[in-house]
């Protein structure tokens, strides 16, 4: 007969936490589209960039492989970062990050510049998965 039950401030609470934790999983994939749309923009972009820039296929290549590498060798730094600094914080920094590289990507007038902010668009989004993985492990 002994049912477990909640204290009335719990069940006041529970269904605030609930929506919460929504509004979070909101903004954890926004993120993650963001980022994945941030990584294709590239190939999509890539024949007016060809014909209005004048960059080669290879040049192209070059640009997707820089962003990639950088990605990668970037991932153990983030985990330590987020760990270091929080997910939160973390995952903003990482967001302002690769929102102003996108921004520069627009601006720059040269092939080692572009490479330059490709590779700091992935520095800005190596944070991004770790991130979301930690925060929905909390949960």
């Amino acid at each position: 007969m002994d049912k477990p039950t909640l204290s009335v401030s719990a069940a006041a609470t529970q269904p605030a936490r609930i929506g919460y934790r929504w509004h979070v999983l909101f903004w954890l994939l926004v993120g993650g589209i963001i980022n994945y749309l941030d990584r294709a923009s590239l190939s999509i972009a890539a024949p007016g960039m060809i014909q209005e820039l004048g960059l080669t296929r290879t040049q192209i290549g070059l640009l997707g492989s820089v962003f990639a590498w950088t990605y990668a060798l970037m991932q153990l730094p983030a985990g330590w970062l987020i760990d270091r600094f929080g997910a939160k914080r973390a995952y903003a920094l990482g967001m302002i990050w690769w929102s102003v590289a996108t921004w520069l990507t627009g601006v720059v007038g040269s092939i080692s510049a572009l490479l330059l902010m490709r590779a700091l668009l992935a520095v800005g989004e190596a944070p991004c998965w770790p991130t979301a993985a930690k925060i929905t492990a909390a949960w």
